[in-house]
This record gives C-alpha cells, structure tokens and sequence, in this order.
C-alpha cells in the first residue's frame, strides 16, 4: 500500500448528520424549559379550577408537541444529534401526561402510550432535523 493511499484512508469521512455529546452544563436551559412546560404549566392551568383543567386538556397536545419540535430543533441545530435529549424531554411529557392528563377509563393506557409514540417521534424528528440544517448552513 502506498503513502498516498494510506492517507486516504485515514481521513474520516463526513456522516451526514453531525453528533454532539450530552453535557448537563450545556444542557440547562433545556432542561429548565422542559420542566416549565410540561409541570409548571399544567399546575398553573390546574390552579384555575375546572375551567382551567379544561383548557389544559383541550391545549396540552399541541402545547407539549410545539414545544417538543421547537426545543428539538434548536438544541440539534445547537449541539448535533444525540440520542440522550430527546429520550429526557420525552421522559418529561411522558411523567406530565401520567400526572395531568385526563383520559377516559378505556382510554387510560393506551391513550398515553399513544401519546408518548408520538412525542418520541416529534422529539427525535426534530433533533434531526436541527442537527440536519446544521450541517447543511454550517453552524
């Protein structure tokens, strides 16, 4: 093998989505967001009554989804794919809807387990979508 060839070799080829490490420090702003959507919030619609807990059960979906994909978005853009912030923001919607969603008797596990699917594919969506356009404009 020559020199020339063994150099090739050598040189990492670019994957197409960019990785990042998951660091707690760089990852506060995150967390505390996600803690505030999907806790405090609840708790400050539930603190309203029974209208309150209405308009937490009629908005919660597309709160927590918008969220989700925003949040994603910006954090791949920010640090690359990883595989660990999404399954934590998932996590967060997922103890939300076990604490403050109301479903009906027949509904009750599989209502959330439904929701949880899809919050785990909007989350891991967004993050490579996020770490797609940062490859893509180079951040």
């Amino acid at each position: 093998m020559s020199k020339k060839n063994r150099r090739k070799s050598l040189v990492q080829k670019e994957t197409l989505l960019p990785r990042g490490e998951f660091d707690v420090n760089d990852s506060k702003i995150y967390l505390i967001l996600a803690l505030v959507v999907f806790h405090v919030l609840p708790l400050i619609f539930i603190a309203f009554g029974e209208k309150g807990k209405l308009m937490y059960d009629m908005t919660y979906m597309t709160i927590n989804t918008m969220f989700l994909a925003i949040a994603g978005i910006i954090y791949g853009m920010k640090k690359g794919f990883n595989f660990k912030m999404p399954l934590i923001f998932v996590a967060l919607a997922a103890l939300s809807l076990i604490f403050y969603a109301e479903f009906s008797a027949e509904m009750a596990v599989t209502g959330r387990l439904v929701f949880i699917i899809t919050y785990l594919i909007i989350a891991f969506g967004a993050v490579v979508l996020g770490a797609f356009l940062k490859k893509l404009f180079r951040f």
